[in-house]
C-alpha cells in the first residue's frame, strides 16, 4: 500500500511508522518535526493547514491521522484538532483515498470528562463516508518511555509505594507493537463499521495493571496507597492555570478516570487480529537481569530438591522459563542468594498479589521439572515404609514446625509479596 501518516513522531505514530516499513509499504510522512525517515517521504505540515497538493500527485491507498494538538488554549467550540482535522479528510476524500483511518481513544464520547474525549468524539462525528473509521485505542503500554508508558514506567521503578487516583478504575490495556498492527490492519480491511475498538479483554483494574508493570518489568512489588480524586484533579487544574506544560498530563488523567470499557472482541476478530496478553507484553518489555534470572532459578531448584541442582537441570528449567514467559525475578536478591528462606515466605493459600501468584507459577514448575528428572525417582518417587508410629510421628513434628513459624512466616511474606 501507498500509505499517508500524520503524527509519525508521537508515541504510537512512531510504532505504526515502523510497522509499515517493515511491511514493505510505501510511506509518506506529514510531519509538524524534523522528522527523516529513510525510505519514507517526509512532508513538513502543521495540522490546520492544507494537505500540500504533492502528497496526492501519485494514489494514495490510505491515510493513518494521528496528529493531535495537545496545548491549545482556544475555545473548545473552535478546537484545532476538529478544524484540521476536517481539512485532511476532505483532502483525503478529493484525492479518492480509499482508507480513512483516524486515532480515536476508548474515553471519546460527548460527555467525556476531558477535552481530549470531547474532541476525539466530535471528529468521530465527521467521518461519514464509507472509506473512513475511528479506531478507538484502549491504554498502551510498550515501547519507548514515552506518554503514559513512560510515566508508568518511572513511578513503578523508583517508588515501592505509590499514591494513586482511580486505582479500581478497569482498563483495558494493548501493547503498542499491536495498536501499530491494528491500524495499519484496518487501513486494508474493510470491517463495516464507523468505530472498532483496539483493546484487550477482559478489563483489569488500574492498580492491578500498575503493579503488574512494577513485577513484571522491574521486579519489585509495588503498594499503592488510594488518593481521592478531586484534589488532585483541582491541583492540575491550578497548575496548568499557572502556564506549566501539564495539560496533556491532565487530560490524560481526566480520561482515565472515566473510561467506560468497552467490548473489542468482534473487532479484533474481524482484524485477525490476536493481541498479547498482559503478562506477553511486560515480559517484552522486561530488559531482564540474566543473572537474577539465573540465580531464583537455581534458589528455587535448590527448595525443590534440597540440594543445588545438576547444571543440566537448570539449563532446562532457564528454558521453560522462556517458553512460558515467566519475566523478571521476583524474589529478593537475599532470598536468591539464601533459599532456606523460602520456608519462611512461601504465599499462602489463596493470595493473589501479583508477585505471590508470579511466585507460585515459578515453583510449580521447578516442582514439576524435579519429579520428571530421572536422577531424582528415588528422592520422589520411592516407597519407604517406616511403619505408623513413624508416620504420625512425623506428622505431629510437621504440625509443630508450622504452628511454631506461622507468625514469621506471615510477616516475612508480607514484606517479600509486598
Amino acid at each position: 500500500m501507498n500509505i499517508v501518516i500524520t503524527g509519525a513522531h508521537g508515541y504510537i505514530g512512531q510504532a505504526v511508522l515502523a510497522e509499515a516499513r517493515a511491511g514493505g509499504h510505501r510511506v509518506t510522512v506529514l510531519s509538524s518535526g524534523d522528522l527523516s525517515v529513510a525510505g519514507a517521504t517526509t512532508v513538513s505540515w502543521h495540522l490546520g493547514e492544507p494537505v500540500p497538493a504533492a502528497v496526492w500527485v501519485e494514489r494514495v491507498d490510505a491515510v493513518i491521522h494521528l496528529a493531535h494538538v495537545w496545548h491549545d488554549r482556544s475555545a473548545e467550540t473552535a478546537d484545532p484538532n476538529v478544524a484540521g482535522t476536517l481539512m485532511i479528510i476532505e483532502a483525503a476524500r478529493n484525492a479518492g483515498v480509499k482508507r480513512f483511518v483516524f486515532a480515536s481513544s476508548i474515553s471519546a464520547r460527548r460527555e467525556a470528562r476531558n477535552r481530549y474525549g470531547r474532541v476525539k468524539w466530535s471528529i468521530e462525528q465527521m467521518l461519514t463516508g464509507p472509506a473512513e473509521v475511528a479506531a478507538r485505542i484502549g491504554l498502551v503500554y510498550g515501547g519507548p518511555a514515552r506518554s503514559l508508558w513512560g510515566l508508568f514506567q518511572r513511578l513503578t521503578a523508583r517508588l515501592p509505594l505509590l499514591p494513586v487516583i482511580s486505582r479500581g478504575q478497569l482498563v483495558q490495556p494493548i501493547h503498542l507493537s499491536d495498536v501499530a498492527q491494528g491500524l495499519l490492519r484496518l487501513a486494508d480491511t474493510p470491517v463495516g463499521k464507523r468505530q472498532i475498538v483496539l483493546a484487550t479483554e477482559p478489563p483489569i483494574p488500574f492498580g492491578r495493571f500498575l503493579q503488574e508493570v512494577s513485577v513484571r518489568v522491574h521486579g519489585r512489588g509495588l503498594l499503592l496507597v488510594p488518593l481521592p480524586q478531586w484534589p488532585i484533579l483541582v491541583l492540575l487544574d491550578i497548575l496548568v492555570r499557572l502556564g506549566l506544560p501539564l495539560n496533556g498530563l491532565r487530560e490524560r488523567v481526566l480520561g482515565l478516570v472515566a473510561i467506560i470499557v468497552q467490548p473489542a472482541g468482534e473487532d479484533l476478530a474481524a482484524l485477525g487480529l490476536e493481541p498479547l496478553t498482559l503478562e506477553q507484553g511486560l515480559a517484552i518489555e522486561a530488559g531482564h537481569d540474566a543473572t537474577g534470572i539465573i540465580d531464583e532459578a537455581a534458589a528455587l531448584l535448590r527448595y525443590v530438591l534440597g540440594r543445588q541442582p545438576p547444571s543440566g537441570t537448570l539449563r532446562r528449567y532457564l528454558r521453560g522459563w522462556r517458553r512460558m514467559e515467566f519475566g523478571a525475578p521476583v524474589l529478593p536478591r537475599l532470598v536468591r542468594k539464601c533459599p532456606a528462606l523460602l520456608r519462611l515466605c512461601e504465599p499462602f493459600p489463596g493470595d493473589d498479589r501479583p508477585r505471590a501468584r508470579a511466585f507460585r507459577a515459578r515453583l510449580a514448575a521447578a516442582a514439576m521439572l524435579s519429579e520428571a528428572e530421572p536422577a531424582f525417582d528415588g528422592q520422589f518417587h520411592a516407597y519407604r515404609p517406616a511403619g505408623a508410629l513413624a508416620a504420625w510421628i512425623a506428622i505431629l513434628l510437621s504440625g509443630m514446625v508450622e504452628a511454631f513459624l506461622l507468625l514469621p512466616r506471615l510477616a516475612f511474606s508480607l514484606w517479600v509479596w509486598r
